[in-house]
């Protein structure tokens, strides 16, 4: 129904034209906003530990490529785009995924935890350890049973290296310290 075409005895012309662009903006921040893929100790979104790589829809391996080991051999990777990011995520040789690595924006654990939020908000999401990465920086790792890595943009001090961190000082990381990627699935998973 247009709004010339309303019956003028219910409102004003002016509170019609309020209702309906109320209306119209209520539809477009109902529907718009795509829903966010989710991080859990499966996979992120519909890229599931396990899954082999065909699994995903057409067009969605972007590359496949390998790289080598610290022991001489070579770890398989592909790219995959998940809602028009590039994400790699590591295959064994039956080329099912065994491990996510998630540097961009636009996924969150169901705490709302992902790439950009504070490390201190990590640290209280789950029971975590820090350890250094190979860059020294500092990772926060859950437990045995989720294997969820959140890396940060911290380079740890050599006295944090020598002693640890602990989890009172994870819970003061100031807001600068930012988490820069997600890892999800434990390297021994293979």
């Amino acid at each position: 129904m247009s709004i010339a075409k309303m019956p003028t005895t219910c409102f004003s012309r002016k509170k019609r034209v309020a209702l309906f662009v109320s209306i119209g903006m209520g539809m477009l921040s109902c529907c718009s906003a795509a829903p966010v893929p989710t991080i859990d100790c499966k996979g992120v979104g519909d890229i599931r530990l396990g899954n082999p790589v065909s699994a995903l829809r057409h067009g969605r391996v972007v590359r496949e490529f390998s790289e080598p080991t610290d022991v001489g051999g070579q770890t398989d990777w592909a790219t995959v785009r998940l809602k028009g990011q590039p994400v790699d995520v590591e295959l064994n040789p039956a080329r099912a995924v065994v491990r996510i690595k998630l540097a961009h924006r636009g996924a969150a654990t169901r705490a709302n935890i992902g790439v950009g939020s504070m490390a201190a908000e990590a640290a209280r999401y789950e029971a975590v350890v820090a350890v250094a990465g190979d860059g020294q920086e500092l990772i926060l790792m859950t437990g045995e049973t989720c294997g969820l890595s959140f890396v940060t943009n911290l380079e740890l001090t050599s006295s944090q290296l020598r002693n640890g961190v602990g989890q009172s000082e994870l819970l003061a990381l100031p807001a600068s310290v930012k988490i820069t990627k997600i890892w999800v699935g434990r390297s021994d998973e293979k």
